[in-house]
Formats: C-alpha cells, structure tokens, sequence
C-alpha cells in the first residue's frame, strides 16, 4: 500500500502492523485527522517498541495539538528518554496554553508546526 492510498481508516489498521516502518508511516499520516480513536492510537504509538514509531506518533500529536493531546505528551517529556521532543517543549506548552485559552496560532509567535513539520517529512 503506498503513502498516498492510506485513507484514517487504512492509517488505524496499519499502526497496529507487525512492521516498524509501517506502524512508523501510518503514525505520520494520522496527523492529517483529530479526532478521539486517532488520538486514542497515536497516544498508544508513544509506548511503541521502535523509537522512530514513538517519535513519529509525538510529532503527530504535536500536529494534531489541543489538551487532549498535551497530556498524552507530558510523560514523555518527563522522561528520560523522550522521542526527540527536547526542541518542542516549549511548543506543547504553548499550545496548550493557546487551545486553552481559545488563542490561534498567530498568539503563538510561530506556526504551531514550524518544529514538527521537519520530522513527519522523514
């Protein structure tokens, strides 16, 4: 199935894959919806046995945003061994501040994806 084809649904079956890269890619693509199983999923991602699927179900839930998402997040930053969220600390807290607050993202100071957008292009 190509990156292209992958439709919300297709994207939640294949981040349960027993592949790494395809767990990985459907983490990335499931940025472009919302909604609570795809948080649900994403969220489930973060404790994923490959770092590359971790990082990219963070950078999705980075992209998606929104306190629902924050606190899936938090823990990850907490820890010792977060998947690369070290440069976007300050950016789930500001988006969190921003959802919470009813703020967009020009109170924000940057496109809330200006950080993320480099790491889902992987």
């Amino acid at each position: 199935m190509s990156t292209g084809t992958l439709d919300r649904d297709g994207a939640l079956r294949e981040i349960l894959s027993t592949e790494a890269s395809r767990r990985g890619r459907a983490a990335r693509l499931l940025a472009r919806w919302a909604d609570a199983d795809v948080v649900r999923a994403l969220a489930a991602a973060l404790a994923d046995v490959d770092l590359d699927v971790c990082d990219a179900a963070a950078s999705s839930l980075l992209m998606i945003g929104g306190v629902d998402t924050v606190g899936f997040l938090l823990p990850l930053i907490r820890s010792d061994h977060p998947p690369a969220l070290d440069a976007e600390v300050t950016e789930v807290s500001v988006v969190a501040r921003g959802k919470r607050d009813g703020a967009g993202p020009s109170a924000w100071g940057h496109p809330p994806s200006s950080v993320s957008d480099r790491r889902v292009a992987r």
